[in-house]
Protein backbone atom coordinates (compact mmCIF):
# COMPACT_ATOMS: atom_id res chain seq x y z
CA UNK A 1 0.00 0.00 0.00
CA UNK A 2 1.34 3.54 -0.71
CA UNK A 3 0.87 5.16 2.31
CA UNK A 4 0.21 3.67 6.11
CA UNK A 5 -1.86 6.93 7.71
CA UNK A 6 -6.01 6.73 8.70
CA UNK A 7 -8.59 5.32 6.37
CA UNK A 8 -10.59 2.31 5.53
CA UNK A 9 -7.90 0.40 4.24
CA UNK A 10 -5.67 0.86 7.55
CA UNK A 11 -8.45 -0.18 10.10
CA UNK A 12 -8.70 -3.52 7.89
CA UNK A 13 -5.08 -4.63 8.00
CA UNK A 14 -5.47 -3.31 11.43
CA UNK A 15 -7.64 -5.72 12.46
CA UNK A 16 -5.61 -8.25 10.85
CA UNK A 17 -3.18 -8.02 13.80
CA UNK A 18 -5.74 -7.78 16.78
CA UNK A 19 -4.69 -10.38 19.35
CA UNK A 20 -7.27 -13.03 18.32
CA UNK A 21 -6.14 -13.24 14.56
CA UNK A 22 -4.67 -16.26 13.95
CA UNK A 23 -1.24 -18.04 12.82
CA UNK A 24 -0.76 -15.41 9.91
CA UNK A 25 1.82 -12.94 10.03
CA UNK A 26 1.00 -9.52 8.62
CA UNK A 27 3.49 -6.81 7.46
CA UNK A 28 2.38 -4.14 5.65
CA UNK A 29 4.57 -2.43 3.29
CA UNK A 30 4.73 1.39 2.52
CA UNK A 31 6.17 4.85 0.82
CA UNK A 32 5.35 6.54 4.10
CA UNK A 33 3.91 5.62 7.60
CA UNK A 34 1.90 8.12 10.10
CA UNK A 35 -1.26 8.84 12.88
CA UNK A 36 -2.51 6.34 15.34
CA UNK A 37 -3.55 3.76 12.92
CA UNK A 38 0.12 2.67 12.43
CA UNK A 39 1.46 2.81 15.90
CA UNK A 40 -1.75 0.57 17.02
CA UNK A 41 -0.59 -1.81 14.21
CA UNK A 42 3.06 -1.90 15.20
CA UNK A 43 1.81 -2.34 18.99
CA UNK A 44 -0.22 -5.35 18.20
CA UNK A 45 3.15 -7.23 16.70
CA UNK A 46 2.15 -6.10 13.13
CA UNK A 47 5.17 -5.03 11.51
CA UNK A 48 5.18 -1.88 8.98
CA UNK A 49 8.29 -1.68 6.49
CA UNK A 50 8.56 2.08 4.41
CA UNK A 51 10.17 2.14 1.25
CA UNK A 52 10.84 6.10 0.84
CA UNK A 53 13.98 8.05 2.69
CA UNK A 54 13.99 11.37 3.08
CA UNK A 55 13.99 13.30 -0.36
CA UNK A 56 12.55 10.38 -2.48
CA UNK A 57 9.67 11.10 -4.65
CA UNK A 58 6.95 9.04 -3.66
CA UNK A 59 4.69 9.18 -6.97
CA UNK A 60 3.03 6.98 -9.35
CA UNK A 61 6.81 4.98 -9.95
CA UNK A 62 9.61 5.88 -8.46
CA UNK A 63 12.39 2.57 -9.82
CA UNK A 64 14.60 3.26 -6.13
CA UNK A 65 11.61 2.47 -4.26
CA UNK A 66 10.48 -0.60 -6.59
CA UNK A 67 14.30 -2.03 -6.33
CA UNK A 68 14.05 -1.25 -2.56
CA UNK A 69 10.68 -3.47 -2.26
CA UNK A 70 11.94 -6.17 -4.49
CA UNK A 71 14.98 -6.78 -2.22
CA UNK A 72 12.61 -6.60 0.94
CA UNK A 73 10.88 -9.62 -0.76
CA UNK A 74 13.42 -11.58 -1.82
CA UNK A 75 14.98 -11.56 1.95
CA UNK A 76 11.05 -12.28 3.57
CA UNK A 77 10.54 -14.76 0.64
CA UNK A 78 6.69 -14.06 2.06
CA UNK A 79 3.68 -16.70 0.72
CA UNK A 80 1.68 -13.92 -0.77
CA UNK A 81 1.92 -10.32 -1.81
CA UNK A 82 -0.93 -8.18 -1.46
CA UNK A 83 -1.75 -4.83 -3.64
CA UNK A 84 -3.52 -2.47 -1.92
CA UNK A 85 -4.48 0.87 -3.65
CA UNK A 86 -3.13 2.30 -6.40
CA UNK A 87 0.83 2.37 -6.40
CA UNK A 88 0.60 0.01 -4.01
CA UNK A 89 -1.00 -2.55 -6.54
CA UNK A 90 1.63 -1.69 -8.98
CA UNK A 91 4.50 -2.18 -7.15
CA UNK A 92 3.04 -5.63 -5.56
CA UNK A 93 2.20 -7.12 -9.32
CA UNK A 94 5.81 -5.98 -10.16
CA UNK A 95 7.32 -7.97 -7.86
CA UNK A 96 4.89 -10.86 -8.23
CA UNK A 97 6.38 -11.20 -11.53
CA UNK A 98 9.68 -11.12 -11.46
CA UNK A 99 9.67 -13.65 -8.03
CA UNK A 100 6.57 -15.83 -8.76
CA UNK A 101 5.32 -15.34 -5.68
CA UNK A 102 1.60 -15.50 -5.84
CA UNK A 103 -0.51 -12.11 -6.15
CA UNK A 104 -3.94 -10.82 -4.42
CA UNK A 105 -5.59 -7.83 -5.80
CA UNK A 106 -7.65 -6.37 -2.59
CA UNK A 107 -9.84 -3.61 -4.72
CA UNK A 108 -11.00 -0.82 -2.68
CA UNK A 109 -12.07 0.68 -6.05
CA UNK A 110 -15.41 2.79 -6.99
CA UNK A 111 -15.65 2.62 -10.76
CA UNK A 112 -17.76 6.22 -10.84
CA UNK A 113 -14.98 7.91 -9.59
CA UNK A 114 -12.75 9.96 -11.68
CA UNK A 115 -9.83 8.45 -11.65
CA UNK A 116 -6.58 8.88 -14.66
CA UNK A 117 -5.56 7.19 -17.33
CA UNK A 118 -2.85 5.34 -15.33
CA UNK A 119 -5.05 4.23 -12.62
CA UNK A 120 -7.49 2.87 -14.60
CA UNK A 121 -4.59 1.02 -17.09
CA UNK A 122 -2.64 -0.24 -13.45
CA UNK A 123 -6.52 -1.25 -12.32
CA UNK A 124 -6.82 -3.44 -14.94
CA UNK A 125 -3.70 -5.14 -15.26
CA UNK A 126 -3.69 -6.14 -10.81
CA UNK A 127 -6.56 -7.08 -11.52
CA UNK A 128 -6.11 -9.54 -14.78
CA UNK A 129 -2.84 -11.06 -13.00
CA UNK A 130 -4.19 -11.95 -9.31
CA UNK A 131 -4.78 -15.12 -8.37
CA UNK A 132 -7.98 -13.59 -6.50
CA UNK A 133 -9.71 -10.40 -6.56
CA UNK A 134 -11.18 -9.16 -2.96
CA UNK A 135 -13.71 -6.30 -3.51
CA UNK A 136 -15.44 -4.48 -0.60
CA UNK A 137 -18.79 -4.33 -2.83
CA UNK A 138 -20.99 -5.87 -5.24
CA UNK A 139 -20.84 -2.71 -6.84
CA UNK A 140 -16.85 -3.37 -7.76
CA UNK A 141 -17.28 -7.13 -8.51
CA UNK A 142 -19.77 -6.43 -10.96
CA UNK A 143 -17.15 -3.78 -12.85
CA UNK A 144 -14.39 -6.87 -12.17
CA UNK A 145 -16.87 -9.16 -14.24
CA UNK A 146 -18.59 -6.65 -16.47
CA UNK A 147 -16.31 -4.50 -17.54
CA UNK A 148 -12.73 -6.05 -17.22
CA UNK A 149 -13.89 -9.62 -17.94
CA UNK A 150 -12.65 -10.67 -14.65
CA UNK A 151 -14.15 -14.68 -13.92
CA UNK A 152 -16.53 -14.78 -11.35
CA UNK A 153 -14.61 -17.71 -9.29
CA UNK A 154 -11.78 -15.21 -8.96
CA UNK A 155 -13.77 -12.54 -7.34
CA UNK A 156 -14.53 -12.29 -3.55
CA UNK A 157 -16.43 -10.04 -1.68
CA UNK A 158 -14.86 -9.03 1.64
CA UNK A 159 -16.60 -5.88 3.38
CA UNK A 160 -13.95 -3.85 5.85
CA UNK A 161 -14.85 -4.42 9.38
CA UNK A 162 -16.33 -2.09 11.94
CA UNK A 163 -16.76 -1.83 15.27
CA UNK A 164 -20.05 -2.38 16.79
CA UNK A 165 -20.78 -0.24 19.96
CA UNK A 166 -23.14 -0.89 23.07
CA UNK A 167 -25.93 1.71 23.16
CA UNK A 168 -24.74 5.28 24.86
CA UNK A 169 -26.67 6.10 27.88
CA UNK A 170 -28.08 9.29 27.59
CA UNK A 171 -25.69 10.64 30.07
CA UNK A 172 -22.70 9.58 28.07
CA UNK A 173 -24.21 11.17 25.28
CA UNK A 174 -24.62 14.35 26.70
CA UNK A 175 -20.74 14.52 28.15
CA UNK A 176 -19.58 13.55 24.74
CA UNK A 177 -21.41 16.47 23.38
CA UNK A 178 -20.00 18.67 26.16
CA UNK A 179 -16.29 17.43 25.18
CA UNK A 180 -16.98 19.33 22.21
CA UNK A 181 -18.60 22.36 23.28
CA UNK A 182 -21.76 21.64 22.15
CA UNK A 183 -25.52 22.32 23.68
CA UNK A 184 -27.00 18.84 24.16
CA UNK A 185 -30.45 20.72 24.07
CA UNK A 186 -29.58 21.67 20.75
CA UNK A 187 -30.01 18.99 17.97
CA UNK A 188 -26.21 17.83 15.96
CA UNK A 189 -26.20 17.00 12.97
CA UNK A 190 -22.12 15.30 11.88
CA UNK A 191 -20.40 13.53 9.12
CA UNK A 192 -16.69 12.39 9.44
CA UNK A 193 -14.33 12.18 6.16
CA UNK A 194 -11.79 13.66 4.11
CA UNK A 195 -12.37 17.11 3.38
CA UNK A 196 -12.32 16.80 -0.03
CA UNK A 197 -14.92 17.91 -1.46
CA UNK A 198 -14.75 16.93 -5.04
CA UNK A 199 -15.22 13.29 -3.63
CA UNK A 200 -17.00 14.20 -0.22
CA UNK A 201 -19.56 17.16 -0.35
CA UNK A 202 -19.46 18.62 3.01
CA UNK A 203 -20.29 21.48 0.82
CA UNK A 204 -23.76 20.18 0.44
CA UNK A 205 -24.49 19.83 4.10
CA UNK A 206 -23.30 22.95 5.29
CA UNK A 207 -25.76 24.35 2.18
CA UNK A 208 -28.82 22.47 3.16
CA UNK A 209 -28.05 23.35 7.25
CA UNK A 210 -27.98 26.89 5.93
CA UNK A 211 -31.82 26.34 4.64
CA UNK A 212 -33.16 25.40 8.06
CA UNK A 213 -34.26 27.50 10.65
CA UNK A 214 -34.56 25.72 13.78
CA UNK A 215 -31.11 25.56 15.72
CA UNK A 216 -28.87 22.93 14.53
CA UNK A 217 -25.27 22.16 15.45
CA UNK A 218 -23.04 20.98 13.00
CA UNK A 219 -20.42 18.28 13.79
CA UNK A 220 -17.52 18.28 11.24
CA UNK A 221 -15.50 15.51 11.72
CA UNK A 222 -12.12 14.93 9.60
CA UNK A 223 -9.65 17.04 8.18
CA UNK A 224 -8.21 17.63 4.28
CA UNK A 225 -6.96 20.19 1.44
CA UNK A 226 -10.40 22.07 1.28
CA UNK A 227 -10.90 22.26 5.16
CA UNK A 228 -10.16 26.25 4.74
CA UNK A 229 -12.66 26.87 2.23
CA UNK A 230 -15.71 24.97 4.03
CA UNK A 231 -14.69 26.80 6.72
CA UNK A 232 -15.63 30.05 4.82
CA UNK A 233 -18.54 28.82 3.12
CA UNK A 234 -20.26 27.63 6.78
CA UNK A 235 -19.50 31.37 8.32
CA UNK A 236 -21.25 32.48 4.69
CA UNK A 237 -24.38 30.02 4.40
CA UNK A 238 -25.27 29.33 8.08
CA UNK A 239 -24.14 31.98 10.29
CA UNK A 240 -27.57 31.11 12.62
CA UNK A 241 -25.94 27.49 13.40
CA UNK A 242 -22.85 26.49 15.20
CA UNK A 243 -20.09 24.54 13.04
CA UNK A 244 -17.52 23.09 14.34
CA UNK A 245 -14.67 21.57 12.38
CA UNK A 246 -12.76 19.27 14.94
CA UNK A 247 -10.39 18.09 12.50
CA UNK A 248 -8.75 14.58 12.41
CA UNK A 249 -10.10 12.14 15.41
CA UNK A 250 -9.96 8.27 16.43
CA UNK A 251 -12.37 9.00 19.43
CA UNK A 252 -14.81 7.56 17.39
CA UNK A 253 -17.09 6.58 20.08
CA UNK A 254 -17.19 9.79 21.43
CA UNK A 255 -18.09 11.71 18.28
CA UNK A 256 -20.53 9.13 16.93
CA UNK A 257 -22.84 9.65 20.39
CA UNK A 258 -22.29 13.69 20.49
CA UNK A 259 -24.26 13.37 16.76
CA UNK A 260 -28.08 13.02 16.39
CA UNK A 261 -28.03 12.42 13.10
CA UNK A 262 -25.31 11.37 10.86
CA UNK A 263 -25.26 12.38 7.05
CA UNK A 264 -22.79 11.01 4.31
CA UNK A 265 -23.05 12.29 0.74
CA UNK A 266 -20.53 12.07 -1.41
CA UNK A 267 -20.60 11.72 -5.47
CA UNK A 268 -18.91 8.51 -4.97
CA UNK A 269 -18.10 5.51 -2.67
CA UNK A 270 -16.31 2.07 -2.91
CA UNK A 271 -18.06 1.41 0.47
CA UNK A 272 -18.29 3.66 2.91
CA UNK A 273 -16.47 3.20 6.31
CA UNK A 274 -17.64 6.32 8.01
CA UNK A 275 -21.48 5.12 7.49
CA UNK A 276 -20.68 1.69 8.67
CA UNK A 277 -18.77 3.21 11.75
CA UNK A 278 -22.26 5.25 12.19
CA UNK A 279 -24.57 2.07 11.46
CA UNK A 280 -22.75 0.35 14.41
CA UNK A 281 -22.99 3.11 16.56
CA UNK A 282 -27.07 3.25 15.83
CA UNK A 283 -26.67 6.39 14.67
CA UNK A 284 -29.45 7.35 12.09
CA UNK A 285 -27.90 7.89 8.72
CA UNK A 286 -28.97 9.98 5.68
CA UNK A 287 -26.38 9.11 2.74
CA UNK A 288 -26.07 9.75 -1.10
CA UNK A 289 -27.11 5.70 -3.09
CA UNK A 290 -23.92 5.71 -4.61
CA UNK A 291 -21.42 2.61 -5.45
CA UNK A 292 -21.00 0.43 -2.64
CA UNK A 293 -22.32 2.84 -0.07
CA UNK A 294 -25.90 2.07 -1.32
CA UNK A 295 -25.94 -1.99 -0.83
CA UNK A 296 -24.45 -0.94 2.91
CA UNK A 297 -27.95 0.33 3.06
CA UNK A 298 -29.89 -1.35 1.42
CA UNK A 299 -30.94 -5.30 2.11
CA UNK A 300 -30.62 -7.46 -1.23
CA UNK A 301 -34.65 -8.40 -1.01
CA UNK A 302 -36.65 -6.62 -3.13
CA UNK A 303 -39.13 -4.24 -1.49
CA UNK A 304 -36.95 -4.69 1.85
CA UNK A 305 -37.01 -0.81 4.05
CA UNK A 306 -33.40 0.56 3.45
CA UNK A 307 -31.58 1.77 6.93
CA UNK A 308 -30.93 5.55 5.61
CA UNK A 309 -32.69 8.11 4.30
CA UNK A 310 -31.49 8.37 0.81
CA UNK A 311 -30.84 11.72 -1.38
CA UNK A 312 -29.64 12.23 -4.49
CA UNK A 313 -25.85 13.47 -5.34
CA UNK A 314 -25.38 17.29 -4.96
CA UNK A 315 -28.71 18.23 -4.05
CA UNK A 316 -28.79 20.58 -0.75
CA UNK A 317 -32.60 21.06 -1.00
CA UNK A 318 -33.63 17.47 -0.66
CA UNK A 319 -30.77 16.92 1.63
CA UNK A 320 -32.62 20.06 3.75
CA UNK A 321 -36.06 17.98 3.79
CA UNK A 322 -34.57 15.14 4.58
CA UNK A 323 -32.76 16.97 7.68
CA UNK A 324 -35.82 18.81 8.86
CA UNK A 325 -38.14 15.47 8.47
CA UNK A 326 -35.76 13.28 10.86
CA UNK A 327 -35.62 15.95 13.16
CA UNK A 328 -39.24 16.39 13.40
CA UNK A 329 -40.13 12.48 13.55
CA UNK A 330 -38.36 11.06 16.22
CA UNK A 331 -39.81 8.02 15.86
CA UNK A 332 -38.60 7.38 12.17
CA UNK A 333 -35.10 8.60 13.59
CA UNK A 334 -35.22 5.78 16.26
CA UNK A 335 -36.17 3.36 13.71
CA UNK A 336 -33.49 3.67 11.09
CA UNK A 337 -31.07 3.65 14.56
CA UNK A 338 -32.10 0.50 15.05
CA UNK A 339 -32.01 -0.94 11.36
CA UNK A 340 -28.68 0.41 11.18
CA UNK A 341 -27.31 -1.00 14.15
CA UNK A 342 -29.03 -4.96 12.68
CA UNK A 343 -27.56 -4.22 9.71
CA UNK A 344 -24.23 -3.40 10.77
CA UNK A 345 -23.87 -6.44 13.03
CA UNK A 346 -24.87 -8.83 9.74
CA UNK A 347 -21.94 -6.94 7.83
CA UNK A 348 -19.28 -5.53 9.56
CA UNK A 349 -18.24 -7.76 12.14
CA UNK A 350 -14.49 -7.71 12.94
CA UNK A 351 -14.20 -11.32 13.73
CA UNK A 352 -15.82 -12.27 10.33
CA UNK A 353 -13.87 -10.05 8.46
CA UNK A 354 -10.78 -11.46 9.34
CA UNK A 355 -11.65 -15.15 9.28
CA UNK A 356 -12.96 -14.39 5.47
CA UNK A 357 -10.01 -12.49 4.56
CA UNK A 358 -7.30 -15.17 6.32
CA UNK A 359 -9.40 -17.97 4.52
CA UNK A 360 -9.27 -16.08 1.03
CA UNK A 361 -5.21 -15.52 1.73
CA UNK A 362 -5.26 -19.30 2.71
CA UNK A 363 -6.75 -20.80 -0.56
CA UNK A 364 -4.97 -18.36 -2.86
CA UNK A 365 -1.39 -19.91 -1.43
CA UNK A 366 -2.90 -23.71 -1.63
CA UNK A 367 -3.84 -22.93 -5.23
CA UNK A 368 -0.22 -21.45 -6.00
CA UNK A 369 1.26 -24.29 -4.44
CA UNK A 370 -0.47 -26.88 -6.16
CA UNK A 371 -0.31 -25.44 -9.81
Amino acid sequence: MPWFAGGGVEVAKLNLVSPASGDLRHEAVCFSKAGPWAEKFQQQGGVIHCLARNGDAQRFWNPILFLRLLRLVRTLRPGLLVGCMFEGTLYAQLASRITGIPYVHEDHWDPSAPHGFLARWNHRMATRQAKLCITVSKNAARHLQRTLGILPKKIRVIRNPCRIYPVFSRSFRTASKQQFGLEPGVPVIGTCCRLDDRHKRVSDLIRAAGQIRRPLQILIVGDGKDRATLEQLARESCPQHRVLFAGYRTDHRNFLAAMDIFVSVPAYEAMGMAVAEAMGAGRPCIVTSVGGLSEIVRKAKAGSEPCAEIVPVASPRRLADRLQSLLADGFRAQKLARLAKVRAVALFVPQQHRRSLEEAYRSSIRVSQKA
